[in-house]
């Protein structure tokens, strides 16, 4: 009962945004593991694409935006994926109005011949991934719904 205690303690568009990272992270997890990449980024363009039929006076932060994804990213199996998580982050942070853009960056490392990361910059905050992501070089920046010629 202590969770939904915490959870009801929130002010509610913290609770509106870990309720929809909860509710987003599987659903995005899933959709990595069964979908063709041009599929999935079509899929998280249009998931992506920011509400106007109900703005919010003070929407969540990139800040809370990121507790959230992380929070679900712990009780949601198979959350800890950061590919799901940064996608997840872009898809809320986009949705709220704010800037966000889907960073990855591999290194080689000692137990793997290479290792790759992701994680989401919004503004100069990175709200998901920041972890560790100073081991990786980063790869150009890419927008999940631009096109490559």
């Amino acid at each position: 009962m202590s969770r939904l205690r915490k959870f009801l303690a929130l002010p509610a568009p913290e609770r509106r945004v870990l309720l929809a990272a909860t509710l987003l992270l599987p659903t995005v997890r899933l959709a990595l593991s069964i979908l063709p990449f041009r599929t999935m980024r079509r899929f998280v363009t249009r998931l992506a694409r920011a509400r106007s039929d109900a703005p919010l006076a003070s929407p969540p932060s990139p800040a809370s935006v990121g507790w959230a994804v992380r929070t679900a990213g712990r009780y949601v199996p198979s959350g800890g994926n950061c590919l799901a998580q940064a996608l997840t982050a872009h898809v809320l942070l986009r949705r709220l109005g704010h800037p966000s853009r889907l960073r990855l960056g591999v290194a080689r490392g000692a137990a793997r011949p290479f290792e790759a990361h992701a994680w989401i910059e919004s503004g100069a905050a990175v709200p998901v991934g920041a972890t560790g992501m100073m081991l990786y070089t980063p790869l150009p920046a890419f927008e999940p719904g631009e096109e490559r010629r």
